[in-house]
């Protein structure tokens, strides 16, 4: 990864690569070569391992509960059947896919162990027997996605898959299929928080309601014999290689194993 990202480095500073993105990242007359390095790397490499994490656990649940399945291919055919083409004015008819990936977004955090942050300030909070504990201005600070996501005190049933449980408004943009702005409460933020959220959040959720109406357009899934034993298995938890993937049941380290089939009825 990092000898592709040099090589597009001098390629884009050697004028080789001469596009608007290119353009945009060395744009700044003040930026280091290792903020470019940086900004490279997240353009190209940030998404991908965090939306396709995000799609294949949903796909994972949408198997372990055929009946959710079912509403969203519906949903997905009423979709096609108004539309020829996708358009980013028309996501947000799709409210059920929108419930759908929010909830594998609280279930399945493909930043399960969250960002670090430095405190700007002291603060205190409550330890342990519920004492007060000073953390003095600039320490830093984990907020664990996994364990609030999945925490019995603020989720029902946090372990379970349930696309129709009741986010707020700022966990689900109003419920109104599709928003612009990052969705965040105290107990839920899949792209962090505040003005430092994720750059590539719009991005990811376009993306991911693009593949899925592609995906389920003319196909349906189902788990493998062998993945499928691992529906009731409480074990069975992902990888955590910074981003939550599916442990490959076939000895390798991710993997996701799916029969894939041509629907009878095609649009």
């Amino acid at each position: 990864t990092r000898k592709i990202c040099l090589n597009m480095r001098d390629k884009i500073l050697s004028g080789t690569f001469t596009g608007p993105l290119s353009q945009q990242l060395i744009d700044s007359p003040q930026q280091t070569n290792t903020e470019l390095y940086a900004n490279i790397m997240l353009f190209l490499f940030a998404g991908h391992d965090t939306t396709g994490h995000t799609l294949t656990w949903l796909l994972y649940e949408l198997c372990k509960n055929p009946h959710y399945k079912q509403r969203l291919i519906q949903e997905i055919d009423e979709y096609w059947l108004k539309h020829n083409e996708e358009s980013y004015e028309t996501l947000n008819e799709l409210p059920f896919m929108t419930q759908c990936i929010t909830e594998t977004l609280r279930l399945w955090p493909a930043l399960a162990n969250g960002t670090y942050r430095e405190l700007e300030r002291d603060e205190q909070i409550h330890g342990i027997n519920n004492e007060m504990i000073t953390l003095e201005k600039g320490t830093y600070v984990q907020i664990i996605n996994w364990t609030r996501h999945r925490n019995p005190e603020l989720w029902q049933e946090p372990n379970k898959f349930n696309p129709d449980r009741e986010f707020i408004s700022s966990e689900i943009w109003d419920h109104k299929g599709f928003g612009y702005y990052n969705l965040e409460s105290d107990r839920f933020s899949p792209f962090t928080y505040g003005p430092r959220n994720c750059l590539g959040k719009n991005f990811s959720h376009m993306e991911m309601r693009l593949i899925l109406l592609n995906l389920f357009k003319n196909h349906d899934f189902t788990l493998s014999e062998k993945q499928s034993l691992t529906v009731d298995d409480p074990k069975y938890m992902g990888v955590n290689t910074f981003t939550l993937g599916p442990a490959d049941i076939h000895g390798g380290l991710i993997g996701m194993y799916m029969n894939i089939h041509l629907r009878k009825s095609k649009i």
